[in-house]
């Protein structure tokens, strides 16, 4: 949600009261909106099954990922991923439902900034798996040698990120408390979509471009020796699955955010303009999208990591065994060092 109109009184973005303001000196308080029967349903039966599954998909991706304790940038840029996707989910219901009831309210405002936030963080954090995958491919040497992509310079990179989705977060925030004309809050929001959600998404084109480009170059193919033919096979294998994942998370981020609030934009304008209904259809439609967009991660660490699926299954045997012999009074440490040592032989995607 973005745009909180007052829904009880006109079913029109058209002025409440026409000889009292005009289309520049009007706020928000003189405006309404449509809720449609496509938009209602949009929200119970797609947004919030949706979002519960990927809370669940989300959850347990957290889990698996954690069980490798071997350090990896990528699997620790997954791992908190996934916490932001799950904060978005989790913010998402009750948005949604309090977006019926009283979307001028308190609760409301600060509800949705959370959302817009955990928003922020899932984008930004997509670009920076994008661009860690493209230094990993770009530099294998620095990586592997330990001076690019440490453990500081990550946490450092989502510091930074954390700060700057912070202060986009406290201007969409501040348009919400204070009262302004319609135009220009419609502006202040269609300026911060834009540079919070639009656009980041756009260097993953080029990241992602540059990914497909290096990993299908022959120079790729070739081996420096033939005792080590096998293991570049299979390392090079493995770098095409996580290029896929990537495309894929990119893919979503794009049609969820770059298309998504850019077409949202102009549709809001466009109603603006010809003092139309502003229908919540369209924009329910690209939250589906969104809430999507988050959910959907596991779907693709599970079809396209083997190491994931093996990871998988071991943390789910171990769970199993473990609550047998909980419930048989037997210890449980065997089956804890088996996990353990699985974890320290799987490194990569």
């Amino acid at each position: 949600m973005s745009l909180s109109f007052d829904v009880s009184t006109n079913s029109s973005l058209g002025v409440k009261g026409e000889d009292d303001c005009d289309n520049t000196s009007c706020t928000r308080e003189n405006y309404g909106t449509t809720i449609t029967t496509e938009s209602y349903y949009i929200h119970i039966v797609g947004i919030t099954p949706v979002a519960l599954l990927g809370i669940v998909g989300n959850l347990v991706s957290l889990v698996v990922w954690n069980s490798q304790t071997t350090y990896s940038a990528t699997i620790f840029l997954f791992k908190y991923l996934a916490v932001w996707d799950t904060a978005y989910l989790v913010s998402v219901i009750p948005v949604i439902f309090l977006y019926e009831v009283d979307p001028t309210g308190v609760a409301f405002i600060l509800l949705n900034t959370l959302s817009f936030l955990a928003k922020l963080e899932s984008v930004h954090t997509t670009l920076l798996i994008a661009f860690t995958r493209w230094l990993a491919v770009y530099r294998p040497v620095h990586v592997h040698t330990g001076s690019l992509l440490t453990r500081r310079h990550v946490v450092l990179a989502c510091l930074v990120v954390l700060v700057w989705c912070l202060a986009i977060s406290a201007v969409f925030l501040a348009f919400d408390l204070v009262s302004v004309t319609f135009i220009a809050e419609l502006s202040g929001y269609s300026a911060i979509h834009t540079v919070g959600l639009s656009l980041p998404a756009l260097p993953l084109f080029v990241f992602n471009f540059a990914l497909i480009k290096k990993i299908r170059s022959p120079s790729s193919l070739k081996s420096t020796a033939s005792a080590s033919e096998q293991k570049q096979f299979s390392s090079r294998t493995s770098d095409q699955r996580l290029t896929v994942t990537i495309l894929f998370m990119s893919f979503f981020n794009v049609a969820a955010y770059t298309i998504g609030e850019t077409v949202k934009i102009f549709y809001w304008f466009q109603a603006f303009r010809d003092n139309s209904n502003l229908f919540t259809t369209p924009e329910s439609s690209f939250e589906l999208l969104q809430v999507v967009n988050s959910s959907v991660n596991f779907i693709f660490y599970i079809t396209f990591s083997s190491k994931f699926r093996s990871s998988f299954t071991k943390c789910l045997k171990c769970r199993v065994l473990r609550g047998r012999a909980v419930s048989a009074g037997r210890p449980v440490a065997s089956s804890h060092r088996q996990d353990s040592s699985h974890s320290l032989a799987t490194t990569a995607l």
